[in-house]
């Protein structure tokens, strides 16, 4: 085991909403429904330290959300992270835009969780989620082309497929 390449130095609820559905119906069942989440996450570079990011998780239901669930809730939170100088800007990156929603959102779930147990129902834990699609490499096709090295050539092959 080793440290991490990005560091968490901190996160905070930027919001927080919940409350009880009026149209929830006990009698339907003795188990939670999944319902369906609305999950954004927001990037940012902090301009005065280029190794430092924030990242910003909102999770909610969705709008299409139908399932008989008991809980109406919005959770928005941010955290201020730190990429290690001993890692590739571009690994770097990706690293952050995977793992700073996945530490986020399994901050949420707990918060949630804990804010559920007290409501007279079954508590709610958000389900597993991956953050991989999140880690489309972010590169400047134009410094790309400047290098002309064949390793470059690679590499802007593979980004523009993913595309």
């Amino acid at each position: 085991m080793k440290t991490s390449d990005l560091l968490l130095d901190n996160y905070f609820i930027n919001e927080l909403n919940y409350a009880l559905r009026k149209d929830f119906n006990e009698n339907i069942s003795n188990s939670l429904e999944s319902p369906s989440l609305a999950v954004k996450c927001s990037y940012e570079k902090i301009t005065d330290n280029t190794n430092q990011r924030k990242c910003e998780i909102e999770i909610g239901l969705s709008k299409k959300s139908e399932a008989n669930f008991p809980y109406q809730f919005k959770i928005v939170m941010s955290g201020l992270f730190t990429i290690s100088t001993e890692i590739d800007a571009e690994a770097g990156e990706r690293l952050f835009r995977v793992n700073a929603p996945s530490l986020l959102y399994s901050t949420a779930r707990v918060i949630l969780y804990n804010l559920t147990n007290y409501s007279g129902h079954l508590p709610f834990m958000l389900p597993s989620v991956t953050f991989i699609d999140e880690a489309e490499p972010i590169i400047d096709i134009s410094e790309v082309e400047k290098k002309k090295t064949t390793a470059t050539k690679k590499k802007t092959k593979i980004v523009n497929k993913k595309q």
